[in-house]
Order: C-alpha cells, then sequence, then structure tokens
C-alpha cells in the first residue's frame, strides 16, 4: 500500500512542475508550460543557472504531458520510463545524436508567440524595442543612436562556445551525457534532471573569460538607425541583424514608432492644431500669425467666423509615407478668446452690439 502511494506521488512530479492537476486536459497543459517557460526563459534570467534548469524540467515535463502517448505512460510508470528526454530508454551509445537543446525545438512556436522569433536553440530571436521621435522626426526623417537592450551577442574569444582558448566542454560525469539520472528510492527508480549540468549533457571545465562559459555577452556597440520620413506613431520598422546573435546566426530588431505629446495632434495624413482667436477679431477679421512645423504661417479670419471653425493651411502636414514626399494639411481650429477690456472699452463695445 506505501509503495503504491509513493510511485502515485512520483507519477505527479511532471503535474506539480506544470501546477496542473492530473486530471488536466491538453489546454490546460499548454496554457500552464506557456506561463512558466514565459518567466523561466534563459533571455529573460540571463546567468540565472536554477531558472535554466527549471526551464528545462518544466520543457520535459510539457513534452511528456503534451503527446497523450507518452502521457499515457507516464501515468503508468513515471519518469523511470524516459530517459529524461522525453524518448524510451536508450540501448545505444549515449553519445550518438546527443541534441541537449532537443525538447526545446519542439515548442518552438511557443517561444515564437513570446518573444516574435524562434528559440535559442533554432533560429535567433527577434528584439521589439519602442523609440521615442518628435514630430519634425516624422516630417523629415532623423537618426537616431541607440544601445539595444538586453542584445546578447556571441562571445567574440570563444567564438560562442563559452569554453576557454583550446579546450572543449567535457562529458558530464555524473549523466554521461544523458542530461539526467536515475536515483533508487526505495520500491520506486526515478529520472531526474543532472544537477552537474542542469541537464546540458556537458560541462565546461575551462569556462571562457570573458563570458564566463555563457558563450554570449552584452552587446554595448551604440548603433546609428535611420528612421525615415512619413511613418505614423505605431508603425514599425526591421532593424536587419539587430536581434540576438545565436551560433553565428542574426535575428533583426523591431522599432515601434511613438511620438512625443505636442500642440499639434495627428490625424491620418494631416496635423491639428487649436489657435487662439480675439473675439473682436472674429468679429471683424483678421490676418493673424500661427507657429507651424514650417515656421510662423500668417492665417486669414474670415469675419464672423465661429468657434470650432477649421482653417486649412495646404501642404503642412504630413508627407504621406516614406516613399511619397507629398505632404497633408494643417487644420488650424478657432479657439475664441476674450481680451481684458477696461470700463471704457465695455461701453464701446455695448454700443456696437446695440447698433447691430
Amino acid at each position: 500500500m506505501r509503495a503504491d502511494l509513493i510511485f502515485c506521488k512520483a507519477n505527479m512530479e511532471y503535474y506539480r512542475l506544470l501546477g496542473v492537476s492530473k486530471e488536466a486536459n491538453q489546454a490546460e497543459i499548454k496554457k500552464a508550460y506557456r506561463q512558466k517557460a514565459k518567466k523561466l526563459h534563459p533571455d529573460r534570467n540571463p546567468g540565472d543557472a536554477d531558472a535554466e534548469a527549471k526551464f528545462k524540467e518544466i520543457g520535459e515535463a510539457y513534452k511528456i504531458l503534451s503527446d497523450p502517448e507518452k502521457r499515457s505512460v507516464y501515468n503508468q510508470y513515471g519518469k523511470a520510463a524516459f530517459d529524461g528526454k522525453g524518448q524510451s530508454r536508450p540501448t545505444e551509445n549515449p553519445f550518438t545524436g546527443f541534441d541537449p537543446f532537443d525538447s526545446f525545438r519542439d515548442v518552438s512556436d511557443i517561444f515564437e508567440s513570446f518573444f516574435g522569433g524562434r528559440s535559442p536553440a533554432g533560429q535567433n530571436l527577434d528584439i521589439h524595442e519602442e523609440v521615442i521621435l518628435n514630430l519634425k522626426g516624422l516630417i523629415e526623417g532623423t537618426q537616431i543612436s541607440l544601445t539595444i537592450p538586453g542584445r546578447m551577442i556571441e562571445c567574440k574569444p570563444c567564438n560562442g562556445k563559452g569554453t576557454a582558448p583550446g579546450t572543449k566542454p567535457t562529458i558530464c560525469p555524473d549523466c554521461h551525457g544523458h542530461g539526467s539520472v536515475t536515483v533508487n528510492r526505495g520500491f520506486v527508480t526515478l529520472t531526474q534532471t543532472c544537477t552537474t549540468c542542469a541537464g546540458i549533457g556537458s560541462i565546461i571545465k575551462y569556462p571562457c573569460e570573458t563570458c564566463n562559459g555563457k558563450g554570449r555577452t552584452k552587446d554595448a556597440e551604440v548603433r546609428k538607425i535611420d528612421i525615415p520620413y512619413g511613418l505614423r506613431p505605431g508603425q514599425m520598422i526591421r532593424v536587419e541583424g539587430g536581434g540576438h546573435e545565436v551560433n553565428s546566426r542574426t535575428g533583426n530588431l523591431y522599432l515601434k514608432i511613438l511620438v512625443e505629446k505636442s500642440e499639434f495632434e495627428i490625424a491620418g495624413d494631416n496635423l491639428v492644431k487649436k489657435v487662439n482667436v480675439c473675439c473682436l477679431d472674429a468679429c471683424s477679421g483678421a490676418t493673424i500669425p500661427v507657429k507651424t512645423m514650417d515656421g510662423i504661417k500668417k492665417i486669414k479670419v474670415p469675419s464672423s467666423v465661429q468657434q470650432g471653425t477649421r482653417i486649412k493651411l495646404s501642404g503642412l502636414g504630413l508627407p504621406m509615407s516614406p516613399t511619397n514626399v507629398q505632404r497633408g494639411d494643417l487644420h488650424a481650429i478657432v479657439n475664441l478668446t476674450v481680451p481684458p477690456l477696461d470700463k471704457e472699452q465695455r461701453e464701446s463695445i455695448r454700443k456696437v452690439k446695440e447698433g447691430i
């Protein structure tokens, strides 16, 4: 009776790792895995060995539980039925075809939803950032200097291998390259991730001094990036080769365009601005100066103009697109104001009103 209880608990380990019950359906398992993988992903926890080990464990759990056939075997026999990579226990040379990132490739679609690219085990991850421009930058285009936050590049001294010059990784002495070890606990035999190599199957005995064995370093380069004219808030531009470097391949940088707040509002190709007009000028009509993105311009205010009236200044808006230099318009919205008046002035206006 006690042996059955222990075995049942052992069979619940993968479920506990994902935080789901044994009765969870496939959608619940996938959702739970997404949440944990997003939190523990190495790109979000650089240098955190504990997070990396847990990330590999939940990857192993998901690979088993997401496959109905493997899940059934696991429910019956536990982890002892597998070699730690979701495969039946090997009888061939344990180093043949060994790939420490094999389980990551099976779930690359999940990494795409998190980071806009594939996992480091497959393709490079793209980087998504925001850049704030002023309105002049949208109209004329501009060049920005940017250090890409969190960008990881291959360590140059070790060529991304993580090993000191002239050395190579060695087979883990505890798991012999499997990435997992078998532990006997009374009546139960369990297979668990090797803590010595964190499930990779190999260890770096002589790490590179520059990257401390990680194979990647943070990019501190300041890049100059040309922003074309004619963009709109929310649009994105792609910078080739601005993403993470992994295995001598480089992803892209995607910049989302944001714009500083100003007295102008953007309405498609047009700019909109409130212009204060004295109510006396509104009665008689006048020519008044207006600040635009192209300097001070004069506009004619017709007599009897009303609050909220739009006066169009052609060609003073935004470029139609990055390939069309033609510009939209500036719409000046009349905002009537009342000047301070003394008693004599108020009396004069009263007489004018009575005459009307």
